[in-house]
């Protein structure tokens, strides 16, 4: 009797645990702004601003509340992130898989790569030769492996550092803690 109620109460926990799934957790805006800036350069700054900095409610990140300035009854905003208002204080420090989110780091990472001097500016250091020992370390930039096959369907593209950069910037792994 205790056999079978030991094997129903097994049973029933290991059901709970496997519907439980578990949520992928992704840096906040914060640290997207500051990655795509220093990659990317000051150029991409509007981009950022208008499609992260803004958008806490995909990306997650508080607001600063000490960034705002009030003299007497008049306040100013600084634009450090609370442009939907005070309620933005009590976002979750940690950014959510969504689609959302997803759709949106694709929209980013396709429009940093036409400004112009942006993935220039993500390649200093390196040779503007797309080889693959250029392609590995970039790839290192965005905390990413590569092998040859992902090279070879690149590699004789008309634009190859363009559609890296597209690539890499996408990729989720760099944006997870």
């Amino acid at each position: 009797m205790y056999r079978s109620i030991i094997l129903v109460l097994l049973f029933s926990i290991s059901a709970v645990k496997a519907s439980v799934q578990k949520e992928d957790s992704f840096y906040n805006k914060h640290y997207l702004s500051s990655f795509l800036g220093q990659v990317y350069g000051e150029k991409v700054s509007a981009i950022i601003q208008e499609k992260i900095i803004k958008r806490g409610d995909v990306f997650a990140g508080a607001c600063d509340p000490y960034s705002l300035i009030k003299k007497g009854t008049i306040l100013y905003r600084k634009n450090y992130g609370c442009f939907r208002g005070f309620h933005e204080m009590n976002k979750s420090p940690v950014g959510k898989s969504s689609s959302v989110r997803s759709l949106l780091m694709n929209e980013i990472c396709s429009e940093i790569v036409k400004v112009e001097g942006a993935v220039k500016y993500s390649l200093r250091g390196l040779s503007k030769e797309f080889n693959f020992e250029n392609f590995s370390r970039y790839s290192e930039i965005f905390r990413l492996t590569v092998d040859k096959n992902i090279f070879n369907q690149i590699r004789n593209k008309k634009s190859p550092w363009v559609i890296t950069s597209k690539i890499f910037c996408r990729s989720e792994k760099w944006q997870k803690p």
